[in-house]
Order: C-alpha cells, then structure tokens, then sequence
C-alpha cells in the first residue's frame, strides 16, 4: 500500500460480517512482519462506514480495527457501529475504531464500541479512534471503551489507549473502563488518553472529554 491513495465514493455497510483489517501486521511462529500494514493515504470524502465487526482473533494478528497497523494516513471518514471485541491468551493486543495502533487521523469520527481482554500475560490497548500510538486532529468519538488484562498492564482511552503523537481539536463521549488482576501491574485510563510514554513528544491540546462520560477503573484482584 506504500504511496497508494485511496477514496471512497460511497457508503459502505459492512454488515457486521466479520472483518480482516486492512494492514495486518502479522507473525509466524518465529518472526514477525510489516510487509502488509497499510502505508497509503485514504479520503473517506465525508462517508461512512457501518456495521464494523472485529471479533476472531487469530494468533498471529495484533492490530484490530478498519485498519490494523496504519503507517499512512486516514481521513474525512465516519466509522459508526463499530463492535471490536477481541480476546487474546497471551498476545500483545491493540483495539481501535479506526486503527489498531498508528497512523496520521484527521477529520474521523467512530460510534459504538472497542475492547481488548488478555487472559493471560500481556499487555492490552484499546481506544475509539486509535489503541496505540497515532496523531489525532479534528476527530471526535462516542465509542464505548474498555481493556483489561488478566497479568500485565491495560491501557484505555476514550480516543486512544496510549498516545503515541499528538491529540489536537478533539473530543470523546464514550464511557471508559480499565482493569488488571495483578495490582503490581495497574490498569491505565482516561477520558481522552489512557496513558502517555513519551510526554516529551506528546501533547493534546484544544481537546475534552465530554463532562458526563464515565471513567472507571475496574479492580479484579482481590487485595487482601
């Protein structure tokens, strides 16, 4: 997809048939590749794209979403109805409404609901825009959010998990929630971003939550 544009000319229902991300960055059982994540730039032109089901997780994926891993850019594009529910054993796992993890995203929208579940050991992001990393401008999101992880940590944001660039003239209004088991690993949430590594080279600015969206961390083990 490197250099590649891509435009809608039309709504697009997907029915909620299940859906393979475009951009699937994927492994075998000993090596991993990028050869397939999604490089190009994509002009949703004002339409939108329903129905969005996410739900097999096969064991080599990683990146959940319209698109998997994004290394291009997205844009003028509405997601609605998103249902992204992925629950993993023990792979590194990225839920969005728009990308798994990455990607420039600008003038989107997404409506309906993300989240990420590790059973075992490892880590679990989710975001209505984005789960990881990404440059947010211009977007808002409804998604109801949530990430958990039976072991290490979680990540969960209204807009995405863990930033990864920057979040500016956004907003979201979906309920977030977050929990881990293991209270030497604690779970990581926000309104807008769950959580920022890097805060040097990330910022939001100009961007809310909306007031009622609830924010909630979810305790699953027991402390005593």
């Amino acid at each position: 997809h490197y250099g590649m544009y891509y435009k809608l000319i039309s709504n697009i229902d997907l029915n909620n048939i299940e859906w393979t991300p475009i951009g699937v960055y994927y492994s075998s059982a000993s090596s991993y590749s990028y050869s397939r994540t999604f490089c190009g730039s994509f002009d949703g032109d004002g339409y939108v794209v329903s129905n969005l089901k996410v739900s097999t997780n096969q064991s080599f994926y990683r990146y959940f979403g319209l698109f998997g891993m994004l290394n291009g850019k997205v844009k003028n594009l509405g997601v609605e109805n998103v249902n992204i529910s992925i629950t993993s054993a023990s792979t590194l796992t990225h839920c969005g409404g728009i990308s798994g993890y990455g990607g420039t995203i600008t003038n989107c929208y997404t409506t309906g609901s993300v989240s990420a579940y590790i059973t075992d050991i490892n880590y679990a992001y989710a975001g209505g825009i984005c789960g990881k990393g990404g440059t947010i401008t211009n977007c808002y999101s409804s998604v109801n959010v949530h990430a958990s992880s039976n072991k290490y940590y979680a990540y969960a944001g209204g807009l995405v998990g863990e930033i990864g660039g920057y979040i500016t003239n956004s907003f979201a209004s979906g309920n977030v929630s977050a929990a881990t088991s293991d209270r030497y690993y604690p779970a990581y949430f926000g309104g807008l971003v769950g959580y920022s590594r890097n805060q040097g080279s990330t910022y939001v600015v100009n961007s809310y939550r909306y007031e009622n969206q609830s924010v909630v961390n979810h305790i699953l083990y027991n402390p005593n």
